[in-house]
């Protein structure tokens, strides 16, 4: 699935914040998106974590810094945008982090 189909079936969820995801070779990133006023709301990333960790746990620690701020805003339902990536490595391991805070998909 291409960007701009990715784009395009992203309209018709209404309500619901958006997680994008992007990877680079070595960190990873997560942005808060808000659909409704097209407004960033908070962005994590892995550039401040040890070196010495794995990626894929590095993306667990992203993941669950994200889901605190999701819990503590009172935010239960997101959707996530994994940008075109395949899910699996990092990407899941992300979500598998925000998941544990127990929001939901």
């Amino acid at each position: 699935m291409n960007h701009k189909t990715v784009k395009n079936n992203t309209k018709n969820i209404q309500n619901r914040l958006r997680v994008l995801v992007f990877r680079s070779n070595k960190h990873i990133y997560c942005q808060l998106f808000d659909d409704d006023k097209k407004k960033i709301t908070i962005s994590f990333s892995s550039l401040k974590i040890i070196d010495k960790v794995s990626p894929i746990k590095k993306a667990t620690m992203v993941g669950n810094k994200l889901g605190q701020y999701l819990t503590k805003n009172k935010i239960i339902n997101i959707y996530y945008d994994r940008n075109g990536y395949k899910y699996h490595g990092q990407v899941k391991a992300l979500a598998d982090g925000i998941r544990e805070s127990g929001i939901k998909f």
